[in-house]
C-alpha cells in the first residue's frame, strides 16, 4: 500500500465531501463518491496536490449497524481552544493512545484519533466524549456527530488535512509533511479495543439528572395562541424555527422546562428534526434552555 492509498484509508467513511467552496457532498455520475476505493484514493490526490478540497462523513453502514474508522473533536472556541486540544492530545497519551492536533482552515483546531479497524460508531463517540468531560473539553463537536442515520442521509462531514489549497501553517500536523504524518499515523493506529476502555470515562462523567417537574398541560388540547398555531400547523417555516417559537410560546405561558421539553419534543415526531438523532434529546434541552435565556 502506498502512501496516497495509506492516508485515503486513515479518514476513510461512509461518503466524500466537496469543501472547495462550502460543504456539499462529491459527486461523480450523480451519485454521492462513496469514502473508499479506488475512485475515493483518486480524489485524495487531487486533495493532496490538486484543487480539490475533500472531507469525508466518517459514518459507514455495515449490516444495519453504523461504523466509524476515526473519531475527532472540531475546537473553535476562541484563544481557549488550543489549550483544549492540548489537554485531550495529553490526556489521551497518558492512556497509550496516539492522536494528532491539527490546526483547522482559518481558526481552531481538530483532535484526531485513528482506528486500526471500524469500531461502531455509538461507541467510538461516547468513548471520546468520555474523555473530553474528564478535562472539560467542549464536546458539542465530536465526530461522528451522528452515530445512525436515516435513509438517505449521510451526516456531518469533517474537512480533512493537508489539502494542497490550505492556507499556509493550517490543516497540517506540526511541521510534518503529509508523507510523514502518513507514515507515523499509520504505524501507530489505535487498537479498537483499547480506544473502547475510554468508556468507563463516559459512563463515570455521565452528569446526574436532575430530579423531574412537571408543570404544564396534559393535553394538547389546552394550548392557545401561537402554541396552538405552532401545534395545529407546525410546517409552515424551518424546523429548527418551528421548534424554537414553539418552545418559546410555551415558557412564556410559565410551561416549566421540563414540560416544554415534553412536548417540543412530541412536536420533533411530527417534524422530525432531531427524532432520529442520538443526541436529538441534547439539542431539545439545549434549544428549551435557549429559549428559556431569550425571555
Amino acid at each position: 500500500m502506498d502512501r496516497i492509498e495509506q492516508f485515503a484509508a486513515l479518514h476513510s467513511g461512509g461518503f466524500v465531501a466537496d469543501v472547495s467552496e462550502g460543504v456539499k457532498p462529491f459527486l461523480i455520475n450523480e451519485e454521492t463518491a462513496i469514502a473508499s476505493g479506488e475512485e475515493y484514493e483518486a480524489l485524495i490526490e487531487q486533495h493532496l496536490y490538486g484543487e480539490e478540497a475533500l472531507g469525508v462523513y466518517p459514518l459507514m453502514e455495515r449490516n444495519g449497524l453504523f461504523w466509524v474508522n476515526w473519531v475527532a473533536v472540531d475546537l473553535d472556541e476562541g484563544d481557549i481552544s488550543e489549550p483544549h486540544a492540548d489537554n485531550l492530545v495529553a490526556l489521551l497519551e497518558k492512556l497509550s493512545i496516539r492522536s494528532w492536533k491539527e490546526p483547522s482552515r482559518s481558526k481552531g483546531f481538530h483532535v484526531w484519533v485513528y482506528l486500526e479497524r471500524p469500531l461502531q460508531a455509538a461507541m467510538a463517540r461516547n468513548c471520546m466524549i468520555g474523555a473530553c468531560r474528564l478535562i472539560e473539553t467542549p464536546i458539542k463537536e465530536v465526530y461522528p456527530k451522528q452515530v445512525k442515520l436515516g435513509p438517505g442521509k449521510i451526516g456531518n462531514c469533517l474537512r480533512l488535512p493537508y489539502a494542497a489549497t490550505r492556507n499556509t501553517g493550517r490543516q497540517q500536523m506540526g511541521d510534518l509533511t503529509w508523507e510523514e504524518f502518513t507514515d507515523t499515523a499509520w504505524a501507530t493506529r489505535c487498537a479498537p479495543e483499547h480506544f473502547e476502555r475510554l468508556h468507563a470515562l463516559y459512563i463515570q462523567t455521565e452528569p446526574a439528572k436532575a430530579a423531574f417537574s412537571y408543570s404544564g398541560t396534559n393535553d394538547s388540547e389546552d394550548f392557545t395562541g401561537r402554541a396552538r398555531t405552532i401545534w395545529e400547523n407546525p410546517f409552515e417555516k424551518d424546523r429548527s424555527s418551528t421548534l424554537y417559537r414553539f418552545a418559546a410560546s410555551l415558557l412564556e405561558r410559565d410551561y416549566s422546562v421540563e414540560a416544554t421539553i415534553y412536548w417540543v419534543t412530541q412536536l420533533d415526531e411530527r417534524v422530525g428534526k432531531f427524532k432520529d438523532r442520538e443526541d436529538g434529546p441534547l439539542q431539545i434541552e439545549r434549544m428549551v434552555e435557549s429559549a428559556l435565556r431569550s425571555l
